[in-house]
């Protein structure tokens, strides 16, 4: 489904992924681990066309999306919810929900997904004429991932969807996106510093350092992976 072959990534002098190479095949949850700087978010971003490539290739199916504006990768399949919520605060959650939906033409889709945003997260639907910003961590977070799902995605994208949330909130947040793409087929590439967390869910994964992927295979190899265990593992 996904593929990126020796993606190269500069922030001026500083190079940020050096020839990374993964793939996202369909229905599957990869999980991208590593530590703070090492080029995860970068990976995502890239993907999604909001920062430029310098060298390789970027290709859903065999599409080459390096070529594509963010938009049109949305439609081609792609949605991203980054790292830090980015939800519109002022805006209720209606309404941000229907800013997900904004690349679709066909109204009947949208309405059909935004009853599959609130099937996944009902809360949203008790709460759709609330502005976002009072709603709580979790629910915010709830409505940055029901977000992505508004623009009939094929894979989806998740920066940290864990980041700051109660252990509690946490189990409940990966097993809704478990159940996404169980009951949706919906791919997932899933950057998450919560390593436990993520290798459970996850089909394969790869170890990010430094921009260059260190190691790579099923997530459950990895769980066992001594060098995984101590890094990341709390082994």
């Amino acid at each position: 489904m996904l593929t990126l072959e020796n993606v190269c990534i500069s922030y001026g002098p500083v190079q940020a992924l050096r020839s990374i190479s993964l793939h996202v095949a369909p229905g599957q949850i990869v999980a991208l681990l590593g530590a703070n700087g090492a080029g995860k978010s970068t990976t995502l971003r890239a993907i999604s066309g909001i920062v430029p490539l310098g060298s390789g290739a970027i290709r859903m199916g065999d599409c080459d999306l390096s070529a594509l504006k963010p938009h049109q990768i949305v439609r081609r399949g792609i949605s991203h919810a980054p790292e830090g919520r980015r939800i519109f605060g002022e805006l209720t959650v209606l309404e941000n929900l229907d800013l997900g939906g904004y690349t679709l033409a066909d109204a009947a889709a949208r309405r059909a997904n935004l009853q599959r945003a609130y099937h996944y997260f009902p809360i949203l639907h008790e709460r759709r004429d609330q502005k976002a910003a009072t709603l709580s961590g979790g629910q915010q977070q709830m409505l940055a991932v029901a977000r992505t799902l508004m623009s009939s995605p094929r894979l989806l994208l998740l920066d940290e969807p864990s980041l700051g949330l109660a252990p509690l909130l946490v189990d409940q947040i990966f097993d809704i996106i478990r159940k996404i793409n169980r009951e949706e087929g919906v791919a997932i590439l899933l950057v998450e510093q919560n390593a436990n967390e993520a290798l459970l869910h996850a089909d394969r994964a790869y170890v990010l350092e430094t921009g260059r992927i260190t190691l790579e295979g099923p997530a459950a190899d990895l769980a066992r992976n001594p060098q995984v265990i101590e890094a990341y593992l709390g082994g």
